[in-house]
């Protein structure tokens, strides 16, 4: 189940960012209405999954805990029985362009997470800091003492100095 709602969740963001101009969600956009536009494509992808929503701002199911936005399953008689996806979107405003490449404090809360699939969504201003920066999320990964085969990572960076985005998916073997 975790590679389909992996392989789906990255159709809907590359869709989405197709369809859309980079440069409008970079600069046209403030943060609040950017994170508002995903959240509406990754509510809609998680629905058409068979997924409730918890998160702000994009008519879900609950509001938002824990994560920007959680997908889940409860059992038949009401239990919380799966969680298909955790995603969190951090637009890393004021952040010195030397340390862009740093793993973020928000990125972290997805490593602890138990999920088939954690999303990261964030602005860099280059693809070289963005792999740089994917790079040091994947030592966090690989650090971190409750990661286990088979956790699946999607990475979706915007890329602000060139208005593009860069996508790359990282499933622990």
């Amino acid at each position: 189940m975790g590679a389909e709602i992996a392989d789906a969740a990255e159709l809907a963001i590359r869709t989405f960012l197709d369809q859309r101009s980079v440069s409008h969600l970079l600069h046209e956009l403030r943060d609040g209405e950017r994170t508002t536009a995903f959240k509406t494509v990754l509510r809609d992808c998680a629905r058409n999954l068979m997924f409730k929503v918890a998160a702000s701002r994009c008519d879900a199911d609950e509001g938002e805990w824990l994560y920007d936005m959680v997908w889940y399953r409860n059992s038949r008689d009401g239990y919380y029985e799966e969680q298909g996806a955790v995603i969190e979107c951090e637009w890393r405003n004021g952040i010195p362009v030397a340390s862009s490449d740093e793993v973020d404090g928000d990125f972290q809360k997805l490593v602890q997470a138990r999920a088939d699939l954690r999303i990261w969504i964030c602005t860099i201003p280059n693809l070289e800091l963005a792999k740089r920066h994917i790079a040091n999320c994947i030592a966090q990964i690989q650090r971190f003492r409750g990661t286990v085969r088979g956790d699946s990572y999607l990475f979706v960076i915007l890329i602000w100095s060139h208005d593009e985005y860069y996508i790359e998916r990282y499933d622990v073997a």
